[in-house]
């Protein structure tokens, strides 16, 4: 089974324009300023919801200038991190489309699934450069990158660093909630499932969140249940551990 996502309509019905997931926390998120949202318990590096809001802009206007379009999907091959969080929110904000991939993936499985979805970006560490890049090379990716510098992969750093002025307007696409994809899952039998935005936010509606931070650490946020519950703790102003 493959997937294209289709082209934004030129005249959307107004009533189904409502703000997407990605786009509540974007703005919700200067708010809460030096709150934590992101912590990596191993290393104590932290990402506040400040830094979250703006990096994910900043990252989102890299990738619309470097050829992003929307409906193309970006795979991300990765061990938890703090990072991994404003690469789903900047991807999503410029109209991409996620897809995600566990770092204990072998090579042969990764390319798989890159060409199941036509995947044309990956994201991946320099521990996990090798795999990537091979199953890039069997694939349609045009665009590897990775979270930590590493040779032969630009560094997701330089997306976080572009310039942008304080009053530009964020990169945001125009994205019909009904009919536009956002994410795409993969079960044990690889037979993927993209979600729609609409499905996303009806989905995260029914989460119910303990009253202090949330504990993801020893999970895959490559996993479906983990990867909702970090975008719900992040859209409610949760601190969420690593």
């Amino acid at each position: 089974m493959s997937y294209r996502a289709e082209a934004a309509p030129e005249v959307m019905n107004a009533d189904r324009l409502v703000p997407t997931i990605t786009q509540l926390i974007v703005r919700q998120a200067m708010e809460r300023a030096d709150v934590t949202a992101l912590l990596d318990q191993k290393t104590g590096r932290r990402i506040s919801y400040r830094q979250l809001a703006s990096e994910t802009r900043h990252a989102a206007k890299a990738l619309a200038l470097r050829g992003l379009q929307k409906g193309e999907v970006v795979c991300l091959y990765s061990p938890n991190l703090p990072e991994y969080a404003v690469a789903v929110l900047a991807v999503t904000l410029a109209g991409g489309v996620i897809t995600l991939a566990a770092p204990t993936l072998e090579a042969d499985a990764l390319a798989q699934r890159l060409a199941v979805t036509h995947a044309q970006w990956l994201v991946t560490t320099k521990a996990h450069l090798r795999h990537a890049v091979l199953a890039a090379s069997q694939s349609s990716v045009r665009q590897v990158y990775s979270f930590d510098p590493a040779l032969g992969a630009h560094h997701v750093g330089e997306l976080f660093e572009t310039v942008m002025a304080d009053n530009e307007r964020t990169t945001e696409a125009l994205i019909d909630p009904q009919r536009d994809m956002m994410v795409w899952f993969f079960d044990k039998a690889e037979c993927g499932k993209p979600y729609r935005y609409a499905a996303v936010a009806a989905h995260l509606a029914e989460y119910h969140l303990p009253s202090g931070a949330v504990e993801l650490s020893g999970v895959s946020l490559a996993e479906p249940d983990s990867f909702w519950l970090l975008l719900a703790a992040l859209a409610n102003g949760k601190t969420v551990l690593l």
